[in-house]
């Protein structure tokens, strides 16, 4: 859910009953994480799910 670019922050955030800001305090590679995936997205690397 995290890496896909397409479920932002914010609302994974309200589905967890916590703040954006919580996310990126317990996950400290969350800004990395989603730009690696953007970069996968744009460029067509990502593998289609099975």
């Amino acid at each position: 859910m995290l890496p896909n670019p397409e479920n932002s922050i914010t609302s994974i955030a309200k589905l967890l009953n916590v703040s954006p800001g919580t996310l990126y305090n317990h996950i400290p590679d969350l800004r990395r994480l989603r730009e690696q995936s953007r970069g996968r997205e744009l460029s067509g690397d990502e593998k289609p799910s099975v």
